[in-house]
């Protein structure tokens, strides 16, 4: 089962995978993927992406505060200009940096790590398609 299944499947479709495949580990990653990208699109889930945070919060203000009156909050925390971090990575090391670190292992890499992510990076790449159909819907 993906990372993201955790967050992305209903209790319900979590039932069914386990009583399906006997346990939540013994899921195969493409069948989550594929359901949690289904729930994506149709439980009209808001998608905001850390990596494009002003739209994000844009998005979100946009849901929730539509006469405006929260403006503030949401330009303090990414919408506008000016921004307060909230990242509790203080050392700055990125994911990338560590990916690429991963990546150096070629065996590691082939064996374990690029089955485990990428069916996590393609609900990414997903979800961040329908961040940006989301974001030019709301403008």
């Amino acid at each position: 089962m993906t990372s993201f299944a955790k967050y992305l499947l209903t209790p319900e479709q979590k039932k069914e995978l386990v009583d399906k495949f006997g346990h939540a580990d013994k899921v195969p990653a493409s069948f989550s993927s594929e359901l949690v990208k289904r729930n994506l699109g149709e439980l009209n889930v808001v998608v905001g992406a850390v990596e494009r945070m002003g739209e994000s919060m844009r998005l979100l203000q946009t849901l929730i505060d539509f006469d405006g009156e929260q403006s503030e909050i949401f330009e303090i925390y990414g919408s506008g200009g000016r921004q307060k971090n909230v990242s509790k990575n203080k050392r700055g090391v990125s994911s990338a940096e560590v990916l690429e670190l991963l990546m150096e292992d070629k065996e590691f890499w082939r064996k374990v790590a690029k089955p485990y992510f990428e069916y996590d990076q393609s609900i990414s790449n997903f979800a961040l398609q329908l961040h940006f159909k989301q974001v030019e819907g709301t403008y």
